[in-house]
């Protein structure tokens, strides 16, 4: 049914709201599958201005009077929301949808029903895009941009009163462009000139895919690189490019634009009505065109795709893989992308790979079943051979989809290897050992550490391989990642625990190496050994003053004990002890110091030596004094400023043509600022200097300025530049610390002398001990051990029961568990189609034989979401138990939610000499 634009007219006019629903069904559609552009306009003179969806079976597109259109994969609906031309929409899922139009026009989409949303201006509003729900960004008129937190819109400042008309993004920031050939990006927020700028006088209309399209047929990719398209026509929209997929630009009179990475080619369209808008469905396999005069029109790009295809073309679908498996693939054809599910179990370290002579590439898509399935920008590359190789740590179970495809339009076989390595496959390693490990074609390792007692563990690794540490807890739940890198390309990790069995995952640091070897050392101290822990500060400057608090295990620091440095050039003026376990030495450091590591040694008078090694470094200070002048001026960050009339900062302070100035020449952050500024401009009318800082040199400490910026510039009378300094204070010892800036020119040359003074802390008293006996530490728990009170501290106690079993509190007892491997033989569970529920048997199986028994097993299901709904166990029947298989009953409903559900049986065996549960956990999808 179709119903005459001269009717759908009047019911707008007529203002049939809130919301007028008229249903459009179209009938026989007969898409064909010729790669043709099919036509599926509306009969109306009201024109379709912006497309987009979250799936093929999910597409919105807006224009004229408010409408809005929705297609479901099988037909077109309208609805109207208001009046206000609408001109842009976004959407990421079916339940957020958001559309944007004339006089700040807002609405949303919950899944339910559109509302409008408080815009904060009347502007005209072109474009809305997002990162993400909490995380959009829409453009307008007169350089309106307004951003969108999930909460409230507010209005940013754009630098630019053009008329904003495209937005997109590349991983680091926003792009937009607008007309005579505006284009801006904000980076961490503010808005500027993009550093690609456009040779056109154009107007830019639209972007997307890493092109930018506007009038008389202009084109240029994102790093400003025109291109040929072929026609004057005006180009308004521009979709694909992205995760290796064809691009397609739209325009005026019916240009379709296709790029096969070579030019610009016009494709047939069958219509000569104004093209505005252009989206596609991951792998550009469903695409939509929508324009003038109700003008859409539907591509299938599947007709180019070989028949002999062997996975899927998109995340719907897509083909699991199991961890730890292999699977033979081939790329059929240019462009090809075969689609994989990867579930990720648990915490562990994830490798994905390919094998064979094709030259592939990856790519890593939205998790957790995301209906929009976006490209997240990763891509996995630089493998064995021609191929790829991608590996990440998880610290918890994921869903997530991959693609692959050849490079440079290749096709070809390939194998793809999905590994994966959790503690299940942890190799036991003795402490105060080093081992000689060599690395499989994965590239990770993982081990297992039984600590005899609480301690600090030190771990690391040498050898010529880059490799990264990651450390798991007892019940293999991530911890942290080794960060911290020792000599040449090793990790070097150090912490105390508590636990008895850590873990850790040694992997590859560097993609591009390959199978090698490496040596891991493991260091853990006696329970009664004793050390010292570390110096505090861990470093001193020439010619310094400084507290050095030195802190010990299992000592007993005494009046008497006394401190040195091996190291010449270090004095030691007096030590004070202030506890058993806790020295505090003041120290000289020669003027004439250069960078070096020392012991710190300390001597009892019970005669006992303790030495740590390399605890303390001393830093040469090179750095130079330099005089300020008298006259420099002390200008707050935001006052008002005027430029000085003669040549300024410079080192000679004579008169310059360019009139160069440096205004403060001194900044002093006290004790409180972090952070301060200071002016660079020209007093000379119609002159600009061109001007650059340099490398900061310290006069006492090095790194406290954190940033100086922007670092470059070119200021003129009218527009000075005002450049911010940052410093921090953390891990500098108390004093006054100076830095000078310098500052060079094409006029003159000027520095800034940066002051900033840390405030000795004030003493912290020790405190009141938690304990003297063990029985003041008891919390009556079984669960968690016997507390105990060491060193006036109560020490955590050791569970009972080992890292396999589970304590059971409430029967003081430690139970095994037996985790039995699912054999489901119902993967896919359809939805009813009429009716509104229907019940079935689920037949699940195990691998070894199971002891589930009706009431004394519990059954339940889990959606694929926390609040999915519409998957139930029948309460009319009982799970029954055949031979090997347990049959559950369970109900779908025609509402029920679409993905992975979880059936989990748990039956608790205790006839046997020592009880334990078992767990059988199922996965089956409903569709």
């Amino acid at each position: 049914m179709q119903i005459h634009k001269r009717v759908l007219n009047q019911m707008i006019k007529k203002n049939l709201l809130p919301i007028i629903l008229i249903l459009i069904l179209i009938s026989h559609l007969d898409i064909c599958f010729s790669g043709e552009w099919k036509d599926q306009s509306f009969d109306t003179d009201l024109d379709v201005r912006d497309i987009w969806g979250s799936s093929a079976s999910d597409v919105y597109a807006v224009g004229d009077n408010g409408t809005i259109y929705h297609y479901d994969g099988n037909s077109w609906t309208l609805v109207v929301v208001g009046r206000e031309r609408l001109n842009s929409v976004w959407c990421k899922s079916p339940q957020d949808v958001y559309a944007v139009g004339d006089n700040g026009t807002i609405y949303h989409y919950d899944g339910n029903s559109w509302t409008s949303m408080n815009s904060g201006t009347d502007q005209n509003l072109n474009a809305v895009y997002g990162g993400s729900p909490t995380n959009l960004i829409a453009v307008g008129d007169n350089g309106t941009i307004l951003y969108y937190n999930g909460i409230e819109w507010s209005v940013q400042e754009s630098g630019t009163q053009e008329n904003l008309n495209s937005i997109s993004s590349i991983p680091i920031a926003w792009l937009v462009v607008g007309d005579n050939r505006t284009y801006i990006g904000s980076w961490q927020g503010v808005w500027s000139d993009s550093p690609y700028q456009l040779e056109t006088g154009s107007n830019l209309n639209g972007m997307g895919g890493g092109y930018i399209v506007g009038d008389e047929g202009v084109i240029y990719n994102y790093i400003s690189y025109p291109m040929q398209s072929g026609t004057s026509q005006d180009l308004n929209d521009a979709w694909g490019g992205s995760g290796g997929v064809s691009a397609f630009i739209v325009g005026d009179c019916g240009t379709i634009l296709h790029y096969d990475d070579t030019l610009w080619s016009a494709m047939a369209t069958g219509t000569d009505k104004n093209l505005y808008g252009i989206w596609g469905s991951v792998g550009n396999y469903d695409l939509f065109a929508v324009g003038e005069d109700g003008t859409i029109l539907y591509y299938d790009g599947r007709a180019e795709k070989d028949e002999s295809d062997d996975f899927g073309d998109s995340c719907e679908y897509a083909t699991q893989v199991n961890i730890n498996s292999t699977v033979e693939g081939k790329i059929n054809f240019e462009n090809d992308h075969d689609f994989f599910l990867i579930d990720v179990p648990s915490s562990g370290v994830l490798t994905i790979y390919t094998t064979g002579n094709t030259d592939t590439q990856l790519f890593i898509y939205d998790s957790d079943y995301s209906p929009s399935c976006d490209w997240t920008g990763q891509v996995g590359s630089g493998g064995p051979g021609d191929n790829f190789l991608y590996k990440k740590t998880f610290s918890e179970p994921h869903t997530f989809y991959i693609s692959i495809m050849a490079m440079f339009g290749a096709t070809g076989d390939y194998t793809l290897h999905v590994e994966f390595k959790n503690c299940d496959d942890a190799v036991p390693v003795d402490i105060n050992t080093s081992s000689v490990i060599s690395f499989d074609t994965g590239g990770v390792e993982f081990y297992s550490i039984n600590l005899p007692h609480p301690g600090t563990l030190r771990a690391y690794t040498t050898g010529d391989d880059y490799t990264y540490g990651t450390i798991y807890s007892s019940d293999c739940s991530y911890m942290e990642t080794g960060i911290t890198f020792g000599s040449k390309k090793n990790f070097f990790k150090e912490r105390y625990f508590s636990e008895r069995t850590i873990y850790l995952a040694v992997s590859y640091k560097s993609l591009a190496e390959y199978p090698g070897s490496f040596t891991l050392h493991v260091e853990f101290p006696p329970d009664d050994a004793v050390s010292l822990f570390y110096a505090k500060p861990s470093y001193g400057y020439a010619g310094g003053d400084l507290h050095v608090t030195i802190y010990g295990k299992n000592t007993d620091f005494d009046i008497g004990t006394t401190v040195s440095f091996l190291s010449s050039g270090i004095t030691v003026n007096s030590t004070t002890v202030n506890s058993p376990t806790k020295l505090i030495s003041q120290i000289t450091i020669d003027s004439e110091a250069v960078e070096k590591y020392c012991d710190v040694v300390v001597n009892t008078l019970d005669g006992n030596q303790i030495i740590e090694t390399n605890a303390f470094k001393t830093y040469a200070n090179n750095s130079t004094t330099t005089s300020v002048p008298e006259t420099s001026t002390t200008t707050s960050a935001g006052e008002t400023y005027n430029p000085p009339t003669g040549g300024g900062g410079g080192s000679s302070g004579s008169s310059n043509e360019t009139g160069f100035y440096v205004m403060d020449e001194s900044i002093d952050l006290g004790t409180a600022f972090s952070r301060w500024t200071f002016i660079i401009g020209t007093s000379a009318q119609g002159k600009a200097v061109e001007w650059e800082t340099g490398k900061v040199t310290y006069n006492k400490g090095t790194g406290w300025i954190t940033s100086v910026g922007p670092s470059s510039g070119v200021a003129t009378y009218d527009r000075p530049d005002i450049v911010t300094v940052k410093v921090k204070r953390e891990g500098f010892v108390p004093g006054i610390y100076t830095a000078e800036i310098p500052v060079t020119s094409n006029g003159e040359d000027a520095s800034v002398l940066v002051r900033m003074e840390i405030e000795s802390p004030l003493p912290v008293p020790d405190p009141e001990p938690e304990c003297v006996s063990s029985s003041e530490c008891n919390d009556d728990i079984f669960c968690n051990g016997e507390e105990l009170c060491v060193s006036r501290k109560c020490i955590g106690g050791e569970t009972p029961c080992s890292d396999e079993d589970i304590c059971m509190e409430d029967l003081d007892q430690c139970w095994g568990v037996e985790k039995l491997t699912d054999l489901s033989l119902q993967k896919t569970i359809r939805k009813p189609g009429i009716r509104s529920q229907k019940c079935l048997w689920l037949v699940i199986g195990s691998e070894e034989m199971n002891n589930f028994d009706g009431p004394a097993s519990t059954v339940d299901i889990t959606g694929p979401e926390e609040n999915s709904r519409g998957v139930t166990i029948d309460p009319a029947r009982d799970a029954l138990k055949a031979w090997d298989f347990i049959l559950v009953p369970v109900c779908v409903e025609k509402d029920a939610g679409a993905g992975k559900w979880t059936v989990k049986i748990q039956t608790d065996v205790t006839n046997t000499e020592k009880p334990y549960k078992e767990f059988i956990e199922s996965v089956f999808s409903v569709k």
